[in-house]
């Protein structure tokens, strides 16, 4: 009997990132669902045919999966030339408000570095005009644009933003349910309040979201996380991973912003 379970490239590469050594990988399938290539960032501590071998004998031991070592390609740099910081800033916060229906509008730009350049993500969310609500609407923004960035398999949303003291700071603290495929997380971020709640609340959110936001497959990347294939448990042809597709970038409305644009905050109210 052929007995079969389910991996995804996520938790391949999150296996073979976790070797020694291993800073990024980068798995590239095709049409027929096979490994094509697998690509390897490395520092100077290890040898590329010691890395090599390590990713075979992992995804042997783990999946069964047999690669030709030919499909491996190890690049080797300095580990203090990496740019692997994948944190999203605070580029710029708008709380426009509505005296007559008491509504509040807040959006939020987020930026990060890609490929040398500036990217933007913004969104926008919408509450009722007392702290609480608006501080839950910061925080939903702040999620909705760092989704932006990552699959859609795999989502932060906010559970809850709470205002606290501590010695004679105030502080907010927001808790993120990340959800992937097959899993929950909580996480939980923090910030004290320097200027305003609501900015300090957009802050706290993205520590919450940054720690993770890493090991989160980006948009547009080379595969899709939780599409699920069959890999044999027995020694026979090996069946690996789904449906490729080209390498692209994706951001919101398909923009980058212009490098060295400002970021800050401004506020508005319409009576």
């Amino acid at each position: 009997m052929d007995v079969r379970k389910k991996v995804t490239v996520e938790e391949i590469e999150s296996l073979l990132a976790c070797l020694p050594g291993v800073q990024r990988v980068r798995v590239v399938v095709n049409d027929w669902g096979a490994i094509e290539e697998v690509h390897v960032l490395t520092g100077l501590g290890r040898s590329p045919k010691q890395i090599v071998r390590d990713i075979l004998s992992a995804l042997k031991a783990q999946w069964n999966i047999t690669l030709d070592r030919k499909k491996v390609s190890v690049a080797q740099v300095q580990v203090g030339d990496l740019r692997l910081s994948v944190r999203l800033i605070l580029a710029g916060l708008e709380i426009v408000t509505d005296q007559l229906s008491r509504q509040a509008q807040i959006s939020v730009k987020l930026q990060k570095v890609e490929d040398d350049r500036t990217v933007t993500y913004s969104a926008k969310s919408e509450a009722e005009m007392h702290e609480t609500g608006m501080l839950l609407a910061a925080a939903k923004a702040c999620v909705k644009a760092a989704n932006l960035t990552i699959e859609p398999d795999n989502v932060f949303t906010v559970e809850d933003v709470v205002t606290t003291r501590i010695r004679d700071k105030t502080a907010i603290l927001v808790l993120v349910d990340l959800i992937t495929p097959g899993r929950h997380e909580d996480l939980l971020g923090a910030a004290l309040v320097r200027h305003e709640p609501v900015e300090a609340t957009v802050r706290a959110t993205l520590d919450a979201i940054n720690r993770r936001l890493e090991s989160l497959p980006p948009r547009g990347s080379l595969f899709r996380a939780g599409r699920m294939i069959d890999v044999p448990e027995e020694e026979t042809e090996t069946e690996e991973l789904g449906e490729g597709e080209e390498e692209q970038e994706e951001t919101e409305d398909g923009k980058a912003a212009v490098p060295g644009s400002p970021a800050g905050e401004k506020r508005k109210e319409e009576a």
